[in-house]
């Protein structure tokens, strides 16, 4: 399991390319993509947010890893 902390992206910006858990100026906090392929026009060398997956104008502050799906109970 991830550590649950939220790192500044000023700070650190994720390393991988998936999904995680973001917090925006405005507060509002969602599942959102780091990818380099923020316009859906194929891979480049910019990194960024998802634009799809934020309110528009909303700037990220911070993000976290998201937690393990859950199983059904099972225990890892």
């Amino acid at each position: 399991q991830p550590e649950q902390r939220w790192v500044p992206v000023e700070d650190e910006p994720p390393k991988e390319k998936k999904h995680y858990w973001i917090c925006t100026d405005s507060g509002y906090q969602c599942e959102c993509r780091w990818t380099n392929n923020i316009y859906g026009l194929g891979a480049s060398d910019n990194w960024g947010w998802s634009i799809f997956d934020i309110p528009q104008y909303s700037k990220v502050v911070a993000w976290m890893p998201l937690l393990t799906p859950y199983k059904g109970g099972e225990e890892e």
